[in-house]
């Protein structure tokens, strides 16, 4: 069974293998350096709520995506990047178990601005998948 580190992890993985990113960020499991290579994305678990299945409990589970670029260039061509960068990942993880038995594929959300400053723009991006957890046994 897929733990929430190992769907993270995995996440991680297929997103440093897109090559678009200068560094990919578990955020909450590693310290984030003090100065981030741009652009950058950083992926973390931000909660799950019980499906309502039964006996097999299932779980809708969300992750979240940074997706930060630096306007080094115009403020045009940080947009045109951010962009591109969203719809990277968007087609990297929708649709997509990640090779795992025991999840639903990956959804996408939502997309966020979140942080617009100084020439740095963020995104948040959130996918969602259910995860079908092993059935409970009583303890009696």
């Amino acid at each position: 069974m897929a733990t929430i580190a190992q769907i993270e992890d995995k996440i991680i993985l297929t997103l440093t293998n897109l090559g678009s990113f200068k560094a990919v960020y578990s955020v909450g499991r590693d310290e984030l350096p003090p100065t981030l290579a741009y652009p950058f994305s950083s992926v973390y678990f931000t909660g799950m709520k019980d499906a309502g299945v039964r006996p097999r409990p299932v779980h809708g589970e969300i992750y979240e995506v940074l997706v930060g670029t630096k306007n080094v260039k115009s403020e045009k061509d940080a947009s045109s990047d951010v962009y591109a960068l969203i719809e990277a990942v968007d087609t990297a993880l929708s649709g997509k178990v990640l090779a795992f038995t025991d999840i639903e594929p990956l959804w996408y959300i939502s997309a966020e601005i979140v942080s617009y400053k100084d020439g740095q723009i963020i995104y948040a991006m959130q996918f969602q998948t259910k995860h079908n957890r092993p059935v409970p046994t009583p303890d009696y």
